[in-house]
């Protein structure tokens, strides 16, 4: 995401290089690490829920070879049906505004989980940082 931020023009911090404890921190030591970064705004993505969704594909049945034993009517070819099953992760942004501490901007999104990892993370920050761009958050501008 810092990268697809910084193409657009807006600087960006990664949490883990700033802030590489993952626990027992408080939003006061969060405040003080941004605020020494110079950040003004804070964007969070998290895992809110995961869900399976179960699909079932119906059997088909594909023309064969004509007429098994002469006559008008072909052989057929009958392919079962099968049920599909796929995981999908719900996220939750946030943006706070480190001023004021308060939330400024909000999306849920659901993402469809892959083997494909680095594509499902690119097309995702994509997704999320051409929402807050059409909804004014940030501005398309040249990078710095």
């Amino acid at each position: 995401m810092v990268k697809q931020l910084k193409a657009l023009g807006t600087d960006a911090v990664v949490s883990y290089a700033a802030i590489p404890e993952r626990t027992g921190i408080d939003s006061d030591t969060i405040n003080a690490k941004m605020n020494e970064l110079g950040a003004d705004a804070v964007l969070i993505t998290r895992v809110v829920d995961k869900k399976t969704v179960s699909t079932y594909v119906p059997g088909t049945a594909m023309p064969g070879y004509p007429g098994y034993g002469g006559g008008w009517h072909g052989y057929y070819a009958y392919s079962p049906g099968y049920t599909v099953q796929d995981e999908f992760a719900v996220l939750q942004t946030n943006l706070y505004d480190l001023k004021t501490d308060k939330l400024i901007w909000t999306a849920a999104s659901e993402t469809w989980i892959t083997d494909k990892k680095e594509s499902l993370i690119r097309s995702l920050t994509k997704a999320i940082i051409d929402r807050l761009v059409s909804d004014k958050m940030l501005e398309a501008g040249p990078a710095k």
